[in-house]
């Protein structure tokens, strides 16, 4: 990561702290408890993790992988706001700076991005001071940017912005990040106007009455059923085949295309 790309570009931010291996960065801002308004980037993490514990896999130096440190006003039946908002906040990011994507980049419930039907990003939000009026969040995303090969076990369902635009040069990791933390910062009132937030996620997701399937995690039980949208607490409305809908508010979709 280029540091001095970075100077100056990021007028919001009070600290970057770069590393170019760390164990996590998310484990890195929370054990040292850092400021609201940091930055931790790092070119490679050894025990990166995603939703559910699972480990985010990425090749050294060809990715984006940070964690953003900020306080929010936030109300515990907002907190799921924040993980739509983050994640469209990025979405909108990638469409502006690569338009020729811009129909292929969706939003997948409840917090990842999926190109040409293959997840690109996903995102770990923990929170901190849960009693507190102004929560600590720490916002971690891991962005597939110019990593073409990937591991058996995930090369049919993940890819990157390179593979994907088959652009034979490398992607500024920085340009994104520099965009995604001015687009964030800039439009955090959307926060405060849960429909409009709610109406944009489902904007760009393209699940509104799409056939999926849904795995709850307690207990591995999959279900298909059409994707109906979110209701005010940004849970997924699902109805089955005998008609009936039902909310869900944690676990893994996948939409089939056949």
């Amino acid at each position: 990561m280029n540091l001095l790309s970075l100077k100056g570009s990021l007028p919001d931010i009070k600290k970057v702290f770069y590393f170019p291996e760390i164990e996590s960065t998310n484990l890195y801002a929370k054990s040292s408890n850092l400021d609201e308004d940091s930055l931790v980037i790092t070119d490679y993490q050894i025990s990166g993790k995603g939703r559910f514990g699972r480990v985010w896999k990425s090749i050294p130096g060809l990715n984006l992988c940070f964690t953003l440190v900020k306080k929010l006003p936030l109300n515990l039946d907002e907190l799921q706001l924040l993980n739509l908002y983050t994640a469209y906040s990025l979405v909108c990011v990638l469409k502006n700076l690569f338009p020729k994507l811009e129909k292929k980049l969706i939003l997948k419930w409840p917090n990842d991005i999926l190109l040409s039907n293959k997840k690109i990003c996903g995102i770990l939000i923990e929170v901190q001071n849960l009693k507190n009026k102004n929560k600590k969040f720490l916002i971690g995303i891991g962005l597939n940017v110019n990593q073409t090969d990937f591991p058996n076990d995930i090369s049919e369902n993940a890819s990157s912005l390179k593979k994907e635009s088959k652009q034979s040069s490398d992607i500024s990791r920085e340009s994104i990040l520099i965009n995604f933390i001015k687009f964030f910062y800039e439009n955090l009132s959307l926060l405060k106007d849960r429909q409009a937030l709610i109406n944009s996620w489902m904007a760009s997701s393209a699940i509104v009455d799409k056939k999926i399937t849904y795995k709850q995690h307690e207990d591995g039980l999959e279900q298909t059923g059409i994707a109906k949208g979110l209701d005010n607490d940004c849970g997924l409305i699902i109805e089955f085949p005998d008609k009936k809908r039902k909310t869900f508010y944690s676990g893994e979709i996948s939409l089939l295309y056949k």
